[in-house]
């Protein structure tokens, strides 16, 4: 016989766990409010319940007892459920990418009549990027910049997944090259090369290319942010790397790109106008009349290994049409390596890119926050060194 206190002990024990919860999180699999969570769970194992979570059952909705998901098997099936969503994504990718440009650029039309128009996508963001770019230009010119920029972003979508399938002959006829001896160059000299690009222009039809004119004679590497959604992640990896580009994450370059630099005969792409990571000591220059902060990462790679930096300069000449001119920066004027010279060059580098984008601002990205990140002590801002306590910004328009 049960011994009265310890009865009422179980059957207090049993009314909290049949009761419904006062926890308004996420369910397991969209379980009914009585099946047991993760997070009720933990709390149990946290306050050491005598209670055997092998045994928990709670009633669902038909009186059924439900067994607690083990974190294995949710993981397993999200992943199913990823590669499922992925390889619908690949199909419907692929089938789109099979259309002819011309119908291609009508969808792009609506995209930007919804984009614009419509939802307004990003349209704070873009127009105080460009107000604080160009603060000596008039009002109708940077709406202008402005409405081109959305048009040229609706081709840059369409173009995108049409390099999904798009061949070696029709990408060359929509990519021209100014000074083509220069990929004979890179290919003669023996040894390693730094290709600097940005995003101006179309970005991946310039990855692309330079997979065609490099083939499997010099291996080529890419160094770019991992995108959160695993989805995108996987689908950019493929269309980037359908002709041979080897990926490589921001957060694994260094140990990678420097061995690379160094024992290989190869070429390695970056991006000169993508932001640095929030944590690190970072270095702010002056950028389109703004306090930026810029990587030095390839200007320490340039200058460690001595190897020379190619600017691949690109211009939008019509719909789907782009030329391109590689501009060689002379490492060895940097030489040697030291972090003055590596702060040197790294303006050099954004000085040059700055001027490209003065030329056709309508091409630059200017949906993403490049100026988000600001001083904070430890950080190396030009013309004033080492930052001691965070820098006052104020963030308002230029006065016409």
């Amino acid at each position: 016989m049960w011994h009265l206190p310890k009865m009422k002990l179980l059957m207090r024990r049993r009314k909290r766990l049949h009761s419904p919860s006062k926890y308004n999180g996420p369910k397991i699999l969209n379980a009914p409010d009585k099946v047991l969570t993760f997070d009720r769970v933990f709390r149990l194992r946290a306050h050491r319940s005598p209670l055997r979570l092998s045994k928990c059952r709670l009633e669902g909705r038909h009186g059924s007892a439900r067994r607690v998901h083990s974190p294995e098997k949710l993981l397993s099936l999200r992943k199913s459920l990823q590669n499922l969503a992925y390889y619908l994504v690949l199909g419907l990718t692929l089938a789109i990418s099979r259309l002819p440009f011309w119908v291609l650029y009508r969808i792009s039309d609506v995209v930007f009549f919804l984009a614009y128009w419509v939802f307004k996508y990003r349209r704070k963001v873009v127009r105080d990027n460009i107000d604080r770019s160009f603060p000596n230009r008039s009002e109708a010119e940077r709406t202008q910049i402005e409405r081109k920029f959305y048009r040229h972003l609706a081709d840059l979508m369409v173009e995108v997944v049409k390099g999904a399938t798009l061949g070696d002959r029709a990408l060359k006829r929509r990519v021209k090259v100014r000074n083509p001896e220069m990929f004979t160059e890179i290919m003669e000299r023996g040894a390693s090369s730094i290709l600097l690009t940005s995003h101006l222009g179309n970005f991946e039809f310039l990855c692309q290319y330079m997979d065609i004119q490099f083939g499997s004679k010099v291996p080529s590497y890419a160094i770019y942010t991992k995108l959160s959604n695993p989805i995108s992640e996987r689908l950019v990896q493929y269309i980037r790397g359908r002709r041979g580009l080897q990926l490589i994450p921001m957060q694994h370059a260094m140990i990678k790109v420097m061995r690379a630099l160094k024992e290989e005969t190869c070429v390695v792409g970056f991006l000169a106008d993508q932001s640095p990571h929030r944590g690190q000591r970072n270095y702010y220059t002056d950028f389109l009349h703004q306090l930026t902060a810029v990587h030095t990462s390839v200007a320490k790679f340039a200058l460690k290994t001595k190897s020379p930096i190619y600017y691949a300069d690109m211009r939008k000449v019509a719909r789907g049409r782009y030329e391109v001119e590689l501009i060689k920066m002379d490492t060895e004027s940097f030489l040697p390596y030291s972090d003055t010279h590596i702060r040197d060059y790294t303006d050099f580098q954004v000085k040059t890119l700055e001027k490209a984008i003065e030329e056709q601002p309508e091409i630059w990205l200017w949906s993403h926050r490049r100026w988000k990140l600001k001083p904070k002590p430890g950080d190396y801002v030009a013309g004033s060194g080492v930052v001691a306590e965070p820098v006052p910004t104020e963030d308002k328009k230029p006065s016409l």
